[in-house]
């Protein structure tokens, strides 16, 4: 039986948008390409925003 494990994501929930714009890209060297931001952090904005040298790597959420 084959089985499917989603990617480990990078936890942002306790970090302001300054430290989430900082981290995202030195996460992203280090492998990681799931980052948890949420409105409900207030964090979600620069999640979306944080340079990672592809602009499809944070795409938005279609909900």
């Amino acid at each position: 039986m084959d089985s499917w494990l989603p990617p480990i994501g990078f936890g942002l929930d306790e970090l302001d948008d300054r430290q989430v714009a900082r981290l995202i890209p030195i996460a992203w060297q280090a492998g990681f390409r799931a980052f948890d931001t949420a409105q409900l952090y207030g964090n979600e904005t620069a999640g979306r925003t944080a340079d990672v040298g592809h602009d499809r790597a944070l795409p938005p959420r279609g909900w």
